[in-house]
């Protein structure tokens, strides 16, 4: 989906659901801000934009405000790619492993660093650490 599309959707949603106008309407705000702050077209921050949006989201909520409509709804959406599983991720991690002479623990910034390199918005790196520390 691109920018245009999110501002056509938004102002669909104005009369009929304005709760889902809100929450677009914070998206793209977020999504302006974060082109302008790292010098991108907006259409390439959307993934991220939703991201930072659903995190100040998952915030809000941790902080006992009523927002799992809005977040439920983002969601829906799907602008974030489907992270991969633990059992994804350690086969990705033994790859690198494999591939390279790394050593655990020397090498855990290295393998991260590889990670890190191949992430497509699909790893959760919270996971691979943990899994790195697992190994």
């Amino acid at each position: 989906m691109k920018m245009i599309e999110l501002k056509k959707l938004m102002f669909k949603y104005k009369k009929e659901a304005p709760n889902k106008a809100y929450a677009l309407m914070m998206l793209i705000d977020t999504i302006q801000k974060l082109a302008k702050e790292k010098k991108k077209s907006e259409d390439e921050m959307i993934v991220e934009g939703t991201k930072k949006y659903v995190k100040q989201l998952e915030d809000s909520m941790q902080n006992g405000m009523d927002v799992k409509d809005e977040l439920d709804f983002i969601l829906s959406l799907n602008f974030l790619p489907k992270i991969k599983s633990k059992d994804e991720m350690k086969i990705i991690i033994q790859n690198i492993l494999s591939s390279n002479e790394f050593t655990l623990p020397k090498d855990f910034g290295k393998i991260m660093g590889q990670l890190k390199k191949l992430n497509d918005g699909t790893f959760d790196m919270k996971v691979a650490s943990q899994i790195l520390k697992e190994i």
